[in-house]
């Protein structure tokens, strides 16, 4: 049975989502804020592969969720990156 939140049949997502976990991981374990700023980069890009994926469709509910999920990666990295004008 597929997980609900991450695994769906698309390779393009699961490729990219194994990408963004280690980002995201990096962006959690990264010590120093402009780090983090490094990755939050990387990770917005990514996020962008997703959301402009050429083989999305709104009839298949994967690509809803993948839409869904980069979107809200790609605010992850955009909050952070609104950050560092307070730093």
């Amino acid at each position: 049975m597929k997980n609900s939140t991450s695994e769906t049949d698309c390779i393009i997502f699961q490729k990219q989502q194994s990408i963004i976990k280690e980002i995201t991981d990096k962006i959690n374990k990264a010590r120093v804020f402009q780090e983090k700023l490094a990755y939050a980069r990387e990770l917005k890009e990514e996020a962008e592969v997703l959301l402009s994926c050429q083989e999305q469709s709104e009839k298949i509910s994967d690509c809803e969720k993948c839409h869904l999920l980069a979107g809200l990666q790609n605010k992850t990295a955009g909050l952070i990156l609104k950050a560092e004008k307070l730093v």
